[in-house]
């Protein structure tokens, strides 16, 4: 079906408004996390994503068209408001402090900017795919990167969400307790590699045989997903030890890395893309892993 162009605007548009509506519950939800209460976040996110993929159902029964997404997605977030309003969370009387107001106000705003960064190195091969690459083959890496890194990143960050609260207890001060959670890193990020290696086999199974020529490329997405993982658990340990700043950075070089990669090559296919970010990505990990081993793998001191 073809759709006017403003009318894509408009349907843009509307999908974007529900944002706002999140930051009514965001305290709530992030002290939810903080406490490590994971299961009832779960369960309630659980709850919001079923109704939106019911809701698109009913709406495209309904002849809805393209305005299922939107309808789909408002009923997310006013479930999603209802839900995390009712949960809950430990109440602050309404005063001001200078100083903290000061701290608040700069940690947040480097958290803001590494947000923000990291966002735009996930979804930057989008835009940049879109611009490169013709409609069809932009449609093929489109379905490759759902289909490889749309379950990687759902599994990372659920994971670092879980891990968060466990680094800032400082329940694992020693190498040894480092160890531990790297090991389980690896183990998270070995999901990937076996992910890659399985391509061929569930993608045809899943999806019809016309996506055969996106193997390559749903392989190499994988494997960028390997370090996204480590990276994310890197991020999350400079978040727990207050690094806002060094978190910043380093958002940015892994930005700026990704970006230069794809300005030498100038991909033409969504293969020598995919693997034009996995270049990118062992560059940019090189430098967590080396900070990793001197920092948190090093022996105590007797």
């Amino acid at each position: 079906m073809n759709i006017p162009e403003h009318d894509i605007f408009a349907l843009v548009a509307l999908m974007a408004l529900t944002y706002l509506a999140f930051p009514a519950v965001s305290t709530r939800v992030f002290l939810l996390q903080r406490s490590n209460r994971m299961g009832l976040f779960s369960l309630i996110s659980s709850i919001c994503i079923i109704v939106e993929n019911i809701t698109i159902a009913v709406a495209l029964y309904f002849d809805a068209h393209m305005m299922a997404i939107v309808i789909a997605k408002w009923c997310f977030a006013l479930l999603w408001l209802i839900c995390f309003s009712l949960v809950p969370s430990v109440s602050h009387k309404l005063s001001y402090h200078k100083d903290t107001f000061c701290l608040l106000f700069k940690s947040s705003s480097q958290l803001a900017i590494s947000e923000i960064l990291r966002s735009l190195r996930v979804n930057m091969d989008t835009f940049i795919a879109a611009r490169l690459l013709t409609p069809e083959l932009f449609g093929i890496y489109s379905f490759a990167k759902s289909a490889g890194i749309g379950l990687a990143m759902s599994i990372s960050q659920a994971y670092t969400s879980a891990l968060y609260p466990i680094i800032c207890r400082r329940t694992l001060k020693n190498s040894n307790g480092h160890k531990i959670i790297f090991t389980t890193t690896f183990a998270v990020s070995s999901i990937f590699m076996l992910q890659a290696l399985a391509v061929p086999v569930y993608v045809p199974i899943l999806f019809s045989s016309q996506w055969q020529s996106s193997f390559d490329t749903t392989s190499l997405l994988c494997l960028v997903a390997v370090s996204s993982v480590w990276v994310d658990t890197y991020t999350t340990f400079l978040r727990s030890e207050a690094q806002y700043k060094r978190d910043c950075h380093f958002c940015g070089y892994a930005l700026f890395v990704s970006l230069l990669s794809i300005a030498i090559v100038m991909p033409n296919s969504p293969t020598q893309l995919a693997a034009t970010l996995l270049a990118g990505s062992v560059v940019w990990l090189l430098f967590p892993l080396a900070d990793i081993t001197s920092r948190y793998l090093q022996p105590n001191p007797a």
